[in-house]
């Protein structure tokens, strides 16, 4: 596909999750980085222009990303789409990592810092899905989720704190 300057994209990938509750995994962020490749590639892929193109990995010991940091690169990609004087046409999120459910049609995206203490360090997909609907930005926006969707009942995600 061309290169598609009204096209838009997060990207997460978490393989780190230091507490022990979740078992750190092994290709989560290889996998963000495949698909943000595939992404910017304006021959095979979604021609995504890169700097329109947001990748967060997680680092280590370090219990990041963060919300803050996670809505900082929403931002950013808000105010380009904002920027541009056409409408943004398209925005894909893409998480991989560990997610949780406390109910059937749930879905909680766990955070590095996520833990049995810290049960609510998640991104609630659905409030993200609300707040980016309800923006009237974007006139399409696609959800990718390589993630596996434990049962937990007391665990709660946040939203976005943009509005």
């Amino acid at each position: 596909m061309p290169i598609q300057p009204d096209h838009y994209a997060l990207v997460i990938g978490i393989d780190d999750y230091p507490s022990g509750d979740l078992r750190s995994l092994e290709h989560a962020k290889h996998d963000a980085e495949a698909f943000r490749n595939w992404l910017i590639d304006p021959g095979t892929g979604g021609g995504v222009p890169e700097e329109n193109c947001k990748l967060i990995l997680s680092r280590g010991e370090l219990l990041l990303p963060n919300f803050d940091e996670i809505d900082d690169h929403l931002d950013r990609i808000i105010k380009l789409a904002e920027k541009s004087h056409a409408n943004a046409r398209r925005l894909y999120f893409y998480f991989s990592g560990h997610g949780m459910a406390a109910r059937q049609l749930q879905t909680f995206l766990c955070l590095p810092r996520w833990s049995n203490r810290w049960r609510n360090a998640a991104l609630d997909s659905q409030a993200y899905s609300t707040y980016l609907v309800n923006s009237g930005l974007f006139r399409e926006i696609v959800f990718l989720f390589d993630c596996c969707r434990s049962y937990k009942p007391s665990v709660l995600g946040h939203g976005s704190s943009l509005g």
